[in-house]
Formats: C-alpha cells, structure tokens, sequence
C-alpha cells in the first residue's frame, strides 16, 4: 500500500521557509535544551526507579521479620520488636508515598508541549485509520516520544514510509511553535513498533487444537501464567490470557467452539515454576508420553468455558473452570519466592502514569517498572521486563497487600523476527489489559480469599 504524504511534507516545507528568517541559533539552543531536559528526565526516571524499587525490597523483608514475629510465642521482647520493625515499617511507607509524588511529577509533560503531542498523534491517526495499518498509537510520558503501533503484516514493508510521514507531522507541530510568543516545544520523537507474534499471538506455545502446519507455534505444549483466582456466577476458577487460546475463540465474548483441558506443568519442566498452565491439544504427536507425571503432573486442573480474543486489544481474556477439589489460592509471588494476598481489584480509572507495578510471570518471575501510557486501544503500556510464558502474569502494585491492576498481555518492539522472542529490556514497551476490562468481557469477581 502506498501513503500519499505530499500535503504534510509541503506544509512542512512552507512552514520551514516561513522560519527560516528567525535565528537559526535559537532553534538549535532551544533542541540542545529540550535534549539536556529529555536526558535528565531520562535519568531522574531511572534513578527513582532504582531508589522505589529498593525500598520495596526493604518493606518486604520488614513484613516478613514481622510475620515471623507474630508467629512466635507473644513476649515482652517480642513486642518490643514487633513495634520496632512495625515503625520501620510505617516510615518506608511514607517515604515510597514521597517517591510516588515525585514520579506522578517526573511524568508530567509541559502543557504546550502535551498538546502538540495530541494534535501530532491524531494527525497520524487521521492518516492511517482506514488503512488497517494501525493497531495503536500512544504517547510515551517518559520520554514524551510519541510511539505508533503498526500491524505486523505491515511492518517490514510500511515502516520506513509511516516513520517519514509521522516524522514530517511531528516536525511540522514542532516549527509551528518557533515563530509563537510561547516559544519551541522542543523536538518530537516518533518510534514505529508492532505486537509482535512471540506475545499477541501465543508464541507462548500453548497448544490449543494446534495445526502441525503453523509455523508460528510449536505442536508440543508450553504455558502461560495464571492471572488471577475468579468467580464466574456460581463457578470457581481463574483467569488467563485468550490468546493462549485463540483457536476456540472468537472476537466476541462467548463460550469456546472447543472446551480444551487444562492442566499444570510440573516443576521438571518450569524454570522456575510459577504457576503456568498449558492446553493438551487434542491431536498430540506422537510422543505424548512427554506429557507424563515427569513434565506435566499429568493433572487436568479444568477447563475452557469462556474466552474472547481480538488480536492486538484489550479483549484477550479467559476464564477456566476448575475442577472439583482443584483451587487458586488469591496470592502473588513477589519477593524471595514469598507469596502475598490478594487485597483487591483495581479499576483503571485508580491507575496512573507514574505508578510503580510489578508483574509476576511463569517466565521471568517478579519484575518491576512504571506505567508510562494509558487509555489505549492495546491497554496500558508500563516499562518492567517479560518474556516468553508470563502471558497472563498478575500486573498490580503493592500496599500491604498486592492490588491487582490488570493482566500481562504481551510486548510492542521493533523486532522483525515474528518466530523468535525477544527477551530483552532494549527498546520494548509491555502492555497490560485492566481488570474492569476483563470482569465486563468475562463477567467475573476476581476472589480475594
């Protein structure tokens, strides 16, 4: 598909030759300036990241010195410590609230600027929108940046012409600003990425029904991470991704074309071991007896009865039956292979650029970082590290409790290696789906006992 972009490139020209009068110096002081700020956002960010992420480290170890405590026999001594640490407690807490303002503040991006970020991202909308090319576009509030989501299918092929014509849009907000009273916005930033297949479309490898033909997932199973335990009327169960699931759903909230079986790998076979789950696809290879008690506990925990998936947006959810005296207990690992309660489910109207989360995935085990963009086609978009298998993680924050924010979905990089996952930190950006999300598709309560 060829992008006609010759309107916003020669409105960008004119307004480059109305500026060129005005001192070019002025405009290389004001880029030098904003890129000194960028950087010294980018570092600051970095910093309170490390410096939150300590201090959570050090509650955890404090509540688990009390919970020690408290099941030891009550004494004088004992009560003393427990008051102790009970203060230490108290005082980190106030000092993670203080960390919090100042990321809620760090975030901010300069109004003048935000709003050049909007008029930028809907240009770039309006361009695409009957294309099929998009499948998200948000702003990055940690390096104002604004980052467009391109399908996979267009990828190779578009990226380099929609990274020129969003470069052109950006530009011409950016000049728009050098000639105003108000003065430079700086530069805009615009990075193309997509979903790629090893976390939108369960390269997960959990084989569900799987055709042996498929280059994009294997035929033996793998597994996905359970979110949350949930109650769907009357049923007990748990929720997971829909995309470990996409051969028996549909793009509307229903009941699957197939009930698949699920089961729980066993330890020999998780590293670490996590709490994933898998789907025994019903024409297994031949060599089923991997599915033994050695690698999968051989256990069938429950069953499919409710799923959507939409490709690359927030509906991408399921819900399994359990099967009697099967149970999820309401906890996430989080620190030292400790788990910790459930406290509650959180709508995304209490979620914030700025909030630190953490996700708890079969693959990578407990990560952290911040939220740096929401209200989103593809959900929101937060900055801690996942891979292969966390599909379906936890994501939440913590506060004497885990407060649960949504699920793990999957990762938008600039990888063009569909087949491979990339595990690393470089240039990625993981995306979460709400929880309000998934109780309105699934018509679910998540359990807190």
């Amino acid at each position: 598909m060829t992008i006609n972009n010759a309107k916003t490139i020669l409105f960008a020209s004119l307004i480059v030759a109305m500026i060129l009068p005005f001192s070019t110096m002025d405009f290389a002081d004001a880029k030098q300036d904003n890129n000194q700020r960028m950087e010294t956002k980018k570092q600051n960010i970095e910093n309170l990241g490390e410096e939150t992420s300590n201090l959570y480290g050090k509650i955890f170890d404090l509540e688990a010195q009390l919970e020690d405590l408290e099941s030891e026999t009550s004494t004088d001594e004992t009560v003393k410590k427990q008051q102790k640490i009970e203060k230490k407690i108290a005082d980190a807490y106030g000092k993670l609230n203080k960390l919090q303002e100042r990321a809620y503040k760090l975030f901010e991006i300069p109004e003048k600027r935000y709003q050049k970020l909007l008029e930028a991202k809907q240009d770039i909308i309006n361009q695409y929108q009957d294309t099929g090319m998009l499948d998200d576009i948000f702003i990055d509030h940690s390096d104002e940046s604004i980052q467009v989501i391109l399908h996979s299918d267009y990828f190779d092929s578009h990226k380099d012409s929609v990274k020129s014509n969003a470069d052109s849009i950006a530009a011409s907000k950016r000049l728009a600003t050098l000639a105003s009273v108000d003065g430079d916005i700086g530069n805009i930033k615009v990075g193309i990425k997509h979903f790629t297949k090893s976390s939108a479309v369960a390269s997960d490898v959990v084989c569900a029904e799987l055709d042996s033909t498929r280059s994009d997932r294997h035929t033996k199973c793998a597994r996905v991470t359970i979110s949350f335990p949930a109650t769907r009327g009357s049923v007990d169960g748990f929720v997971t991704v829909g995309h470990a699931f996409d051969d028996v759903l549909s793009a509307s909230a229903g009941i699957p074309s197939t009930q698949l079986d699920v089961f729980q790998p066993g330890p020999d076979y998780t590293q670490p071991s996590r709490g994933g789950v898998g789907v025994i696809p019903s024409n297994a290879p031949a060599d089923r007896d991997t599915f033994s008690d050695t690698y999968w506990q051989n256990q069938i925990i429950g069953h499919i009865t409710y799923g959507i998936y939409q490709g690359s947006t927030v509906h991408d959810s399921a819900f399994v039956d359990l099967d009697s005296g099967e149970t999820v207990n309401a906890k996430v690992n989080l620190w030292r292979d400790r788990e910790y309660s459930i406290r509650s489910y959180e709508s995304t109207a209490s979620q914030s650029v700025g909030n630190y989360v953490y996700q708890s995935g079969a693959t990578t085990g407990v990560t952290g970082g911040y939220i740096i963009s929401k209200g989103n086609i593809g959900g929101i978009y937060a900055a801690y590290h996942e891979c292969d298998g966390d599909s379906g993680a936890p994501v939440g924050r913590y506060s004497s409790g885990f407060k649960v924010f949504g699920i793990h979905a999957g990762q938008a990089d600039d990888n063009t290696y569909f087949n491979q996952a990339d595990c690393s930190d470089a240039d990625k950006y993981s995306r979460y789906i709400p929880y309000d999300v998934i109780a309105s598709d699934l018509g679910i309560v998540g359990s807190t006992r």
